[in-house]
């Protein structure tokens, strides 16, 4: 049984809901023109300076990360902290967020339609760069994040992306620029040759920089790679000994199905004995039982909205799929009156036969 108290089914779900924000739905001029002259951007790319080593990472250009940047005071006091961050052999980020990933070791693709381009790293770092003539969110509605929230325009064969809202989140990327989270980015992307992207980012920050940061952006095919592959850090098996870095041993945590408890078989009208509908004794909740075949399954709505089954110790004792035990009692004459046992985490639990049908 999920649970014995009302209260534990009280489980507070947050749903939180964001609108974009509603643009005109009509073609704009911002849309790509001619898909079909984009087909070049498919594939798979990567940061035409990077070269992957053992630690996916070497010491070439890492002037995004903030190294060439004109920061004022502040902004140098910021970048001291990052850089001690970033040069601990130890640390590992959970991803790469913009505007990193967009010279980063992860190879990435565009996937390009009429009302959006999405940017797509190997990392699951997602970019939507909204291209349907929509506007920003209003500042009130968006909150920072670490992608940002781009809109984009198409003028031929040129992407121009206006980026906003970017968190600064050392504890994601600790190679990211510390900038404020009221930072603005526009870059300009166009495909030059069958193999390469060039570009510019230029990034505005008034709290940190004493001027607009402008950077060149050149991308190259990820050789011969066709798609990109999804993964977690689960398979990192990068190891720091002392300042020098190696591979560790595969993990060995494969998945153990726990087997079900043994079971006796009871026949068909053992088990119907039992099916019908009980309350739980001190809370609002019910108990259903019903036989499928040759087992019992039960439901406690509105907590558990599904079947679930039960495996037969004895004619009357059984034990749930979650661990709960339930013993049904009887009365002299043999009549089924109740349940008693206890719930997945011990707590005792008890009941009354009210209906010898399953009834919701």
């Amino acid at each position: 049984m999920i649970a014995l108290r009302a209260a534990a089914f009280a489980l507070p779900v947050l749903l939180v809901t964001s609108q974009p924000a509603v643009a005109g739905q009509q073609k704009t001029s911002c849309e790509p023109r001619n898909l079909a002259a984009l087909a070049s951007w498919s594939g798979v790319w990567i940061a035409a300076d990077k070269e992957t080593g053992i630690d996916g990472r070497s010491d070439t250009n890492w002037d995004l990360a903030g190294l060439s940047a004109p920061w004022n005071d502040d902004g140098w006091a910021r970048m001291r902290t990052m850089m001690r961050l970033s040069t601990n052999p130890r640390f590992k980020q959970e991803g790469w967020g913009f505007p990193m990933m967009m010279n980063s070791y992860a190879e990435f693709s565009f996937v390009i339609s009429p009302g959006e381009t999405a940017i797509i790293s190997q990392y699951r770092d997602i970019r939507h760069v909204y291209t349907d003539g929509r506007k920003h969110m209003e500042e009130d509605d968006r909150w920072p994040t670490n992608w940002g929230d781009s809109v984009g325009c198409w003028k031929g064969d040129t992407l121009t992306v206006d980026t906003v809202s970017v968190k600064f989140d050392p504890s994601y990327n600790p190679l990211a620029p510390p900038l404020s989270e009221d930072a603005h980015f526009v870059e300009h992307l166009r495909l030059v040759s069958p193999d390469r992207i060039e570009g510019d980012i230029t990034i505005v920050d008034p709290a940190y920089l004493t001027g607009p940061w402008t950077l060149p952006l050149a991308y190259k095919r990820a050789g011969k790679l066709d798609r990109l592959i999804h993964d977690t850090f689960e398979n990192d098996r990068t190891v720091a000994e002392g300042d020098t870095l190696t591979i560790a041993a595969p993990h060995d945590e494969a998945f153990q199905p726990t087997p079900p408890p043994p079971e006796v078989k009871l026949s068909t009208a053992e088990l119907d004995r039992l099916t019908g509908t009980y309350a739980f004794d001190g809370a609002p909740l019910k108990l259903i039982v019903q036989r499928r075949e040759g087992r019992l399954y039960f439901e406690v709505p509105p907590a558990l909205t599904s079947f679930l089954p039960m495996y037969a110790q004895t004619p009357e004792s059984f034990i749930a799929i979650d661990g709960a035990k339930v013993r049904f009692t009887v009365d002299g004459g043999g009549n089924v009156t109740g349940f008693d046992g206890s719930g997945p985490d011990g707590t005792p639990m008890k009941g009354k036969r009210v209906a010898t049908t399953a009834q919701r």
